[in-house]
């Protein structure tokens, strides 16, 4: 029998506060009180003083001497290098899972089910759901893969990385389908072996969401097209 420990309540903690960033409910600069989030939570400062070390480790706040935590603003100078970085971890990871697969295509369920998430969610709309696909898309080959070193390495990424897919997702050209061709064609590279296909698919969309954020928060953007009612 192996042991499964509860989530912590520091994890669920730092899992809450971090939705609250990544959907931009609170903002860039914008300071997260302990004694607040403490009462509004009903937990104690201790717990929240660790929840927000997880989230300074993450890159999703900064905690600075007599000002407390604060949320880290997205700098368009750190997108480039940040969407390189996880292009590289990602494509390792699924060259990974491709061998661990070893073309077994019932092996890929967990991420096919994902990849319909993300579908449906874009049927309704809703960005922060759709974003949150994305990252369980990544997350289901875990299983899978069952490499500590890997998936540790993912998860340091992701939560920043959210944030940003977030950001990009209200670009007026961005194609929320990017995400389901991509997932498809990933798919069928992995059951391929096609480990060169695999790299080029990742690092295509990594510099196409680098090419958007950059925008976004440049200020260049083009605002999206409202439809009518």
């Amino acid at each position: 029998m192996t042991f499964q420990p509860a989530t912590r309540l520091t994890e669920q903690i730092a899992d809450h506060l971090a939705h609250q960033i990544i959907s931009a409910e609170l903002a860039p600069g914008e300071r997260i009180p302990e004694v607040k989030v403490a009462r509004g939570l009903g937990v104690s400062r201790g717990s929240v003083r660790e929840a927000l070390l997880i989230l300074e480790a993450r890159r999703l706040i900064d905690i600075l001497p007599r000002r407390g935590a604060i949320v880290c603003a997205l700098n368009a100078d750190e997108v480039e290098p940040l969407c390189e970085l996880s292009a590289e971890i990602l494509s390792y990871y699924f060259r990974r899972l491709a061998a661990s697969v070893d073309g077994r295509e019932e092996a890929l369920a967990p991420l096919r089910e994902a990849l319909d998430a993300i579908e449906e969610t874009i049927d309704v709309g809703d960005r922060t759901q759709f974003v949150q696909a994305k990252v369980s898309f990544v997350q289901a080959g875990y299983s899978q893969l069952a490499d500590p070193f890997v998936t540790s390495s993912l998860e340091s990424l992701l939560p920043v990385g959210a944030r940003l897919a977030h950001l990009v997702a209200g670009h007026a050209d961005h194609d929320a389908r990017d995400a389901l061709r991509l997932g498809k064609a990933v798919m069928c590279a992995m059951l391929e072996r096609n480990d060169t296909r695999i790299n080029e698919l990742v690092h295509a969309h990594y510099r196409r969401l680098a090419e958007l954020a950059s925008e976004c928060l440049l200020g260049t953007a083009r605002e999206p097209l409202r439809r009518s009612a």
